[in-house]
């Protein structure tokens, strides 16, 4: 196992610099200076070439790159541009907020999308038609649409929920599931629909195989079958599936944290795209690139704990 382990983090490593690579080189090409940013509107050329000299901005990209990737080994993700402070505390600061999104939508999104596909492909009939209707549905309604329609409902015209902001789990238990109900909820629907349809399948090919027909026949109870027989094997394919849902929660939190003016990394993302923040996008890259290499390390973990035969 510590040898299957070893093997994927270090087919992670190319990937994680590829992607830090593409986005600086990405955001080179994006019109705008983050030197006239900083100098402001009345600023002389002059003082914004000195800006760039400053920042280094007006050395070779690779070169620039390079700095930047021996600091990362360092622990060191630089200075933000647009604030002054060091990226890896803007980052940490943002952290909590997202990962509480995150854990809680993953949570709900999982446990409803394996409960549902699970009941589908169990019962079958009117019922699985009704639940694929819905989910079907869910599928088809972009997240920002959902979250505004939620934002309406529940926040503004009924007034149940707070509409923005977040409040520390930790600190104020309540509070802070009230400022998660929306957000969470939001990103849950889709990631539980996406599992609904794949466990469906998953569980509906298991339950035709010869061993569950032969515990039928020997008169075992159904639901004992399902539970002792069918997850186990069915739930291998749907757990690679809720990785990639997982690391996806990061990306519809760039969405969500808008919405819902929750101060997290996806927000800070959005933030620091518009203030052309080299710094602090790369180092919101790195945390993006990272949460997507450890979940679906996770993932293979649980897959191969489940199926020894991966580990091959």
């Amino acid at each position: 196992m510590a040898v299957f382990v070893i093997r994927r983090l270090l087919a992670s490593i190319p990937l994680l610099v590829l992607a830090t690579l593409l986005v600086f080189v990405t955001l080179e090409l994006v019109p705008g200076d983050p030197a006239e940013l900083l100098a402001g509107e009345d600023a002389t050329p002059q003082r914004v070439a000195e800006i760039r000299q400053e920042l280094g901005l007006d050395r070779p990209l690779l070169v620039r790159y390079g700095d930047w990737l021996a600091g990362l080994l360092r622990g060191d993700l630089g200075t933000s541009l647009s604030r002054g402070m060091p990226v890896r505390e803007l980052i940490r600061g943002a952290l909590g907020p997202t990962v509480e999104l995150a854990a809680a939508a993953a949570a709900a999104g999982i446990t409803v999308g394996i409960g549902l596909g699970t009941l589908q492909a169990a019962a079958g009939g009117r019922l699985d038609g009704w639940v694929s209707a819905a989910v079907s549905l869910a599928l088809s309604v972009p997240g920002f649409v959902v979250a505004t329609v939620l934002l309406w409902v529940f926040a503004i015209e009924l007034g149940w929920l707070p509409a923005s902001g977040r409040v520390p789990v930790l600190s104020d238990p309540i509070g802070g599931l009230r400022t998660l109900v929306l957000p969470a909820g939001t990103l849950a629907l889709s990631m539980g629909a996406v599992l609904a349809r794949f466990t469906r399948g998953s569980v509906a090919a298991v339950l035709q195989q010869e061993y569950i027909r032969a515990a039928r026949a020997r008169g075992l109870p159904e639901p004992r079958i399902l539970v002792r027989h069918c997850l186990r094997p069915a739930l291998v394919p749907v757990l690679t599936v809720a990785a990639l849902q997982v690391g996806n929660l990061l990306t519809g939190a760039l969405v969500i944290e808008q919405v819902f003016t929750r101060p997290g990394i996806g927000y800070l993302a959005v933030t620091a795209v518009r203030q052309r923040d080299i710094p602090l996008v790369q180092g919101v890259v790195v945390v993006f690139a990272a949460a997507y290499v450890l979940v679906n390390l996770a993932a293979d973990l649980a897959a191969a704990l489940a199926d020894p035969r991966l580990r091959q």
